[in-house]
């Protein structure tokens, strides 16, 4: 949060015309007098957070080569906890949609498939910079856009297959993008309580989700991971206090 403030007010400094630089070198001075003395509402570290996930590109591709490639897409509800201001702990359900691939060489025949999982993840973000700074219903307002990145396990079901030769394992992902946020001036409650994250991220699964036996036509196995590219969007609620009752 006081870094967001940070980028805030310096983004503010560094678009302002000559004519108000006189004004605005003192903001950071009337933000820490009211962050320490006169603001009315306080965040504390108790927050919790809902998170909803869409892969509109969740391929299923060879275990560790871009190669037998098939498109699906994939959903994911979660909770959430922002914690050292910078890191979100998660837990999460998962449903992919996909096609399981083939080939010439390949007996098997291209199939659809649904695959849920429950997972657990850990998702990072470091603030770059502010954009977009103005007055937003009397309030200063800002976006402040971010680097994430983070891994995440999940732990899946069965898939709905009558191939006896299907058998489904538990996957660990990376992953990476950029997200943003918006931060305000001002003490009022709603603005301290709630933020909204959007998040946009390239996934890659490490180990496989899924082996076929007898797969080529010389009886041999293959297995098959996932890579994503999805969005997020995450809403927190924080715990605040107000000043004035301390």
């Amino acid at each position: 949060m006081y870094r967001s403030l940070y980028l805030f007010q310096r983004a503010c400094i560094m678009n302002a015309k000559p004519a108000t630089m006189k004004k605005l070198i003192i903001l950071p001075v009337l933000f820490l007098y009211f962050d320490g003395n006169a603001q009315h509402y306080v965040r504390t570290k108790h927050n919790f957070g809902i998170t909803a996930s869409y892969n509109f590109i969740d391929d299923t591709r060879l275990n560790k080569s871009g190669h037998g490639i098939a498109q699906g897409n994939a959903i994911a509800f979660g909770i959430t906890h922002e914690w050292k201001n910078c890191l979100y702990p998660e837990l999460f359900f998962v449903q992919h949609n996909g096609t399981i691939p083939s080939s010439n060489e390949s007996p098997v025949v291209a199939s659809s498939y649904h695959l849920n999982g429950i997972g657990t993840g850990l998702t990072g973000k470091l603030d770059l910079f502010t954009f977009d700074c103005k007055k937003k219903n009397g309030y200063c307002f800002a976006r402040v856009l971010n680097l994430i990145a983070g891994a995440d396990y999940v732990y899946n079901f069965k898939m709905n297959s009558t191939n006896p030769n299907i058998k489904t394992g538990n996957e660990a992902n990376v992953k990476i993008g950029l997200g943003m946020y918006s931060v305000w001036g001002g003490s009022a409650k709603n603005h301290m309580a709630w933020t909204i994250h959007w998040e946009g991220y390239y996934k890659y699964g490490f180990t496989p989700f899924l082996n076929i036996q007898n797969y080529a036509a010389d009886g041999s196995a293959q297995s098959f991971a996932h890579s994503s590219v999805g969005v997020t969007l995450k809403v927190m609620y924080f715990k605040t206090y107000k000043f004035s009752d301390m």
